[in-house]
């Protein structure tokens, strides 16, 4: 190869180098804006490159026209995607169809030329001219290269406009390196000018690739002179210029050498101009950031927030200046302290069981305000069934403290659209209130009103408003309060209700409870009078006292007797227990009741209950011989053992039946225990409630199932516990603990 074509390969192998380093440098950086269209248009002149290398070396008309088509892939695609760039490098949007578009162009027009040898529509007469160094592809070119020719120029003039534009009332840097920008991109558009004018170079008109190599080395000084993919300006008029933030760029001098607009307003700042008179009215931030090359910190200037950023700009590792960003924070700050405001409230409001409480947690956080806060509500809790709305609380113009009231209103009376979101800032003004609002208003010296109402579940069930005597504006911080403090009392009024409503029907309760206690207790004494009588003249009767009587006669005067008995029995639990729901229950309190003396009583009685089972259940005592004497009701005391110990003797068939009475640690501990079926784990509750029973219960005794429920009762009464334990099938024990010397009686023994 002759001198002359290493003097032209040369720079073109460069060029083809250079261009797919830009692109593999761009695309490495393609998250910033421009760097993805650049890196296509490199790639597309590395293409357009190497396919015209391959051309020069081919020797034969066939292989020359292949990579002399290869070209056109580059020639077509480089435009398009420099068109993409320069729009986006000048902060141009780019619609959705532009890639397509730009990517269909080249793909079609390939297809015409692949096809050229059977339409001709780009070229014709393509003839290989030998010559040294390089052979000549020699063709006409045609309507269709004219058509490629008017799409590529067009763009490239277009992108020439854009960057125009953009170089005119660019700064600084952005200046020189958009200026690089664009010569790299007019050097191959004017080498191709230069081979339509048929100027030759070593033999050839194409000198295109030429311009690349001169193109793409001015496009990579300008990548490594001014950072083109670390400062790429993206439109700075929009993405900077415009920004709400103040930016400064200061020097190593403390002067100004760039400033936004935002910076330019608030703190009417110049070019030139040293920070010691930018921040003349901020002396406690100049002090405290003066001589600061990096950082950050919250500001606050009056009511007014900001965050403070600090960083150096270096170049070559020198620092050049100082960046500074201070943005606005107010909005942000202002927010979070009202939601942790509301947070306060809401947990106030929450835990509120009055209206009074509720507009009490407002004015906590809010202080005095003025405008009145009234909390009303409807009739019911609900608009559509109610006639009346009443105001239920409300906090004066400057107070602290939130009343309860009492005012009620007819709903006909007040303005439909008082429901929902209403603000009258003034009400003589017709343009915010109509006619009916204002009459209804300002009869009532409302000049201003905020009003909202209060929803739970789609039902309207009240309103909370502010209201002023004079016109005033809200806020729209007052505004929001409203809102989010009617949504918050939503679910406390409705709690509120069904607090009140509940309370109602405790007391309710409560007052039916002890009607049916008395009524028991009375009906349970005057049925017991008679009854005692019937006993009594039945067992005379019996025994003959009255005249003699044959034994079916005596057999069923016996019967009647014991029916008579269980039936007195039964009104003597009744009685018990509705005196002692009644609170009417009165312990006989004595105070040295000897154990061991009543426990002889009690064991007495215990084995009489046994009867037929006697031959069947042992029955085992393991008292201590020298039980301490106690204070309490010994015929309760005995009442209590022996409706346990009769409990074990119905439950148990066979086995086994101990009563156990020891004296530990203050307290007398009885133990009943028996071999009988057990008590269920989920029935341990149950069988202390008056009657309830366990299925059990009421196939081996029946009854009332009051039996434990007024034993319970009497243990308490003597300030005690009683408790059971039980496996099923294995029996049951209950504990009685009586306290020797119960605090409880003992205060009212001195009563």
């Amino acid at each position: 190869m002759t001198t002359q074509a290493y003097l032209y390969f040369i720079p073109i192998w460069l060029s083809f180098l250079i261009s797919l380093w830009l692109s593999f440098f761009a695309w490495q950086h393609r998250r910033v804006a421009g760097a993805t269209a650049f890196a296509i248009y490199a790639f597309a002149q590395a293409c357009w490159t190497l396919g015209y290398l391959f051309e020069l070396n081919a020797d034969t008309l066939q292989q020359k026209i292949l990579w002399d088509d290869v070209q056109y892939f580059g020639f077509l695609l480089a435009p398009g995607a420099w068109f993409v760039f320069s729009r986006e490098y000048t902060g141009r949007d780019n619609p959705r169809f532009l890639w397509p578009a730009v990517v269909a162009v080249p793909l079609i027009s390939m297809g015409f030329v692949v096809t050229n040898q059977f339409h001709q529509f780009i070229s014709s007469n393509a003839v290989f001219i030998p010559s040294e160094p390089f052979g000549t592809l020699i063709y006409d070119l045609e309507f269709g290269f004219l058509g490629f020719s008017v799409y590529t120029f067009g763009l490239s003039v277009i992108s020439f406009v854009y960057l125009m534009q953009y170089i005119s009332h660019a700064k600084h840097q952005f200046k020189a390196q958009a200026s690089l920008v664009l010569v790299g991109s007019m050097v191959p558009n004017l080498s191709m000018l230069i081979g339509f004018a048929g100027l030759e170079y070593a033999g050839q008109r194409d000198i295109t690739p030429l311009g690349f190599a001169v193109g793409s080395a001015i496009v990579a000084w300008g990548l490594f002179r001014y950072g083109l993919f670390d400062l790429v300006p993206v439109a700075r008029n929009t993405a900077v210029e415009n920004m709400d933030d103040i930016v400064l760029v200061i020097d190593p001098h403390l002067r100004v050498i760039d400033a936004n607009r935002a910076a330019k307003k608030l703190l009417a700042v110049n070019v030139g101009q040293h920070v010691d008179d930018v921040f003349a009215e901020w002396k406690h931030i100049l002090a405290r950031f003066r001589d600061v090359n990096e950082g950050r910190a919250d500001i606050s200037l009056g009511t007014s927030h900001f965050e403070l950023r600090i960083a150096p700009i270096y170049n070559q590792q020198e620092m050049q200046g100082r960046l500074i960003v201070i943005h606005n924070v107010t909005e942000t700050v202002n927010a979070r302290r009202e939601a942790e405001m509301m947070y306060r409230i809401g947990r106030k409001i929450n835990a509120s069981t009055t209206y009074k409480d509720i507009l009490q947690a407002l004015v906590d956080e809010l202080g005095p305000q003025d405008y009145i806060i009234s909390l009303n509500v409807f009739e019911y809790y609900d608009f559509a069934t109610a006639t009346y709305i009443t105001t239920v609380a409300s906090v004066p113009v400057g107070a602290r403290e939130a009343q309860t009231v009492n005012v009620q209103e007819e709903i006909r009376l007040i303005p439909q659209n008082v429901l929902g979101w209403l603000v009258v800032e003034d009400m003589n003004d017709t343009t915010q209130a109509d006619d009916a609002t204002q009459a209804f208003f300002l009869e009532k010296n409302v000049h201003a009103i905020a009003v909202t109402s209060i929803v739970v579940s789609g039902r309207t069930i009240g309103t909370m408003s502010f209201s002023c005597d004079q016109p005033r504006r809200f806020s729209e911080y007052e505004r929001r309060t409203l809102l989010a403090v009617a949504e918050l009392a939503a679910a406390a009024l409705d709690r509120t209700r069904l607090y009140n409503e509940q309370t109602a029907l405790v007391e309710q309760l409560k007052t039916l409870d002890n009607v049916k206690s008395q009524f028991l207790a009375s009906m349970s004494h005057e049925l017991r009078t008679p009854l005692n009588a019937v006993l009594n003249f039945t067992e005379l009767t019996a025994k003959g006292y009255l005249g003699p009587v044959n034994e079916r006669q005596e057999d069923a005067l016996e019967k009647a007797v014991g029916s008579g008995r269980h039936l007195l029995s039964l009104i003597n639990d009744i009685l018990d227990i509705s005196k002692i729901e009644a609170g009417q229950l009165k312990l006989l309190i004595d105070k040295e009741i000897n154990l061991n003396r009543e426990l002889d009583t009690v064991i007495a009685s215990a084995e009489s209950l046994l009867g037929e089972k006697a031959d069947r259940i042992k029955f085992n005592k393991d008292i201590d011989p020298d039980l301490p004497c106690i204070v309490g009701d010994k015929r309760r005391i005995r009442q209590i053992l022996l409706n346990l110990l009769a409990n074990a003797v119905k439950f148990t068939d066979e086995g086994s039946i101990t009563l156990s009475a020891k004296h530990r640690h203050g307290e007398i501990l009885f133990l009943i225990s028996d071999t009988g079926p057990g008590i269920r784990e989920e029935d341990r509750d149950l069988i202390f409630e008056p009657f309830k029973q366990t299925e059990k219960g009421i196939v081996h005794a029946g009854g009332t199932g009051l039996g434990l429920p007024i034993t319970q009762r009497l243990v308490e009464a003597h300030g005690g516990r009683l408790w059971v334990e039980s496996e099923v099938g294995e029996g049951s024990i209950f504990f009685v603990s009586i306290p020797v010397q119960s605090q409880l009686l003992s205060e009212q023994l001195t009563e």
